[in-house]
């Protein structure tokens, strides 16, 4: 009976495993939801999913995206974007992504923003929902303006500068790995463990909302903040 049990269960393990795939954008400005004509197997590739990324899945906007300057990412209609980890690099400056319809952004893998990207429509920053519950994810932002809610049990490090962003977490563990921030920043630990490590990092807020909460763990002892309210 164990090895029945114990084979299923790396059957579950596999076939969720296998489910994971890579999703390319391909074709230029375009709709999110529009799968058949802009998520590509592969990079520059001509075969096409019939259905828009999962959480399982990665996907990649690159220099075979053929999105060039001042070329649109549309969010559908109230449309809820879910993906694993989600990676910007080789796109032409000046794309911009639009969410003018209500549309959110689940990532349940890590941010890896290469180069800046341009917001339109109801926010000027990349706004997004940070949802691993692994260990090692991480956040690159390439100055790009993010709002940036953490809700997981997994964890989240800096791998550079934030410029003009938000920050909120209401689970899991955020660390700055030192790096220069420029943020409105806030933590609410009143249901979830919520860790924060802030080491060295040089922090200008013009926004601080750090309520002493019964599951809050702060540690921010060689940390500079610099507070200008807005």
């Amino acid at each position: 009976m164990l090895r029945k049990i114990t084979l299923g269960f790396l059957f579950l393990f596999l076939l969720k495993s296998a489910s994971a795939v890579n999703y390319y954008w391909v074709g230029g400005t375009g709709y999110w939801l529009n799968a058949a004509s802009h998520w590509a197997t592969t990079s520059g590739g001509a075969v096409f999913y019939s259905t828009a990324p999962t959480a399982a899945d990665n996907v990649f906007f690159d220099g075979n995206s053929g999105l060039n300057t001042s070329d649109t990412v549309y969010y559908d209609f109230n449309t809820v974007i879910t993906v694993k980890d989600f990676t910007v690099n080789g796109i032409a400056d000046s794309v911009w992504f639009h969410n003018n319809n209500n549309g959110q952004t689940f990532i349940h893998g890590s941010l890896y923003l290469q180069q800046k990207l341009y917001m339109s429509g109801l926010s000027p920053w990349f706004d997004c929902t940070l949802k691993s519950n692994n260990p090692g994810n991480t956040i690159t932002t390439s100055g790009t303006k993010v709002d940036l809610n953490i809700s997981c049990f997994g964890d989240y490090s800096l791998t550079d500068s934030l410029i003009y962003s938000n920050i909120s977490v209401i689970s899991g563990t955020f660390n700055s790995n030192n790096h220069y921030m420029e943020c409105s920043f806030g933590a609410s630990a009143t249901t979830y463990p919520v860790v924060v490590n802030l080491g060295h990092s040089d922090i200008h807020a013009n926004g601080w909302n750090m309520n002493a909460d019964t599951y809050l763990t702060l540690h921010a002892d060689s940390t500079v903040i610099y507070y200008t309210p807005i």
